[in-house]
């Protein structure tokens, strides 16, 4: 397996975190802490306090802009400092907790990973749809899979599995990079028997775009306009959290908006069950045997190794091969 990945990612929907909330978390193979500061910022940092090693998720709480240790009152703001000691004349030098950059945003807390602990080289955009009046409020679903990003993302590509695992008819899928967004075209029709309205002539685009490995955006142009962000978190080596909000635009009637939303819902549902069968059961391989029709599996390669650190190149965290069909 890769090692993780640098870029932005979630880490809990915000409505989790309320102001002067304290949550334990696990990501990056590593224990964090989440609280929101009394302005309302959410903030992110490594878990153990470096006085005797108190976890801060488990019994701190937070006092104006900094969380304090259960354990000694240790105070650490945002950046990581400790920043008041209430028995101690001064400060230790080394007083510092990992600070992890976090936003709100799209309704989750997102935090940047980088390998070298360099600050985030771009931000990821807000959903212009999310929130929208013409737009249903959004719906969420969360799993835990035993997977890795990597698969996740490459996912997106695959055309052969969008006909053969999910039902999309004569499907055709397209991609290109710039910098950290990838684009991803795919072209099909639905069966519409699969989904209960045999006769129906259902044919359009699903357009992703990836910011990163942890935020996808597909807009399904096809029965009705609907907008899915998919955001995928490495827990440790073995697992990832993966979180969706979805929504769609308003129909004529409120009865058919609903009618459409509930089946599309239902569709996303079983095909993340779906993949879920597959992703934790395959082995990934590095150099694999591809052929025309699969889709541009080589070209999400290539782009992905971007965000790996290259100075663990030749040990067991292999990065993913960038060959194979276009």
């Amino acid at each position: 397996m890769t090692p993780y990945p640098d870029g932005w990612f979630a880490v809990a929907y915000s409505d989790e975190l309320a102001p002067g909330a304290v949550l334990p978390a696990r990501y990056f193979g590593e224990e964090l802490v989440l609280f929101r500061t009394a302005s309302g910022a959410p903030q992110v940092l490594g878990a153990f306090c470096p006085h005797l090693g108190a976890h801060l998720g488990h019994g701190g709480c937070v006092e104006g802009e900094s969380v304090a240790c259960p354990f000694h009152k240790w105070r650490f703001d945002g950046t990581g400092a400790c920043i008041a000691i209430p028995y101690a004349q001064k400060i230790p030098p080394k007083a510092r907790a990992r600070s992890w950059p976090a936003r709100d945003l799209n309704g989750f807390v997102m935090v940047h990973h980088s390998s070298s602990g360099d600050a985030p080289a771009w931000e990821p955009p807000a959903i212009p749809e999310f929130g929208a009046p013409d737009w249903t409020p959004t719906e969420r679903r969360q799993w835990r899979v035993r997977t890795h990003i990597q698969e996740t993302n490459e996912n997106n590509c695959d055309s052969a599995h969008l006909r053969y695992l999910h039902g999309l008819v004569d499907p055709s899928t397209e991609a290109h990079f710039e910098d950290h967004v990838m684009h991803v075209r795919t072209h099909g029709r639905i069966d519409s028997e699969r989904i209960g309205m045999p006769g129906l002539d259902i044919e359009g685009d699903i357009l992703g775009t990836h910011w990163g490995l942890g935020m996808l955006r597909q807009q399904f142009k096809l029965l009705v306009d609907g907008v899915l962000l998919s955001l995928v978190t490495p827990v440790d080596e073995e697992h990832v959290d993966i979180r969706f909000a979805f929504t769609v635009k308003h129909m004529p009637t409120e009865e058919l908006t609903q009618t459409v939303r509930q089946m599309m819902i239902r569709d996303l549902e079983r095909d993340v069950s779906d993949d879920i069968k597959i992703w934790e059961h395959k082995a990934y391989l590095e150099h694999p045997l591809l052929c025309d029709g699969d889709g541009p599996i080589g070209v999400i390669r290539k782009w992905a190794r971007r965000f790996y650190p290259t100075s663990r190149v030749g040990n067991r965290h292999a990065l993913p091969a960038a060959g194979g069909a276009t």
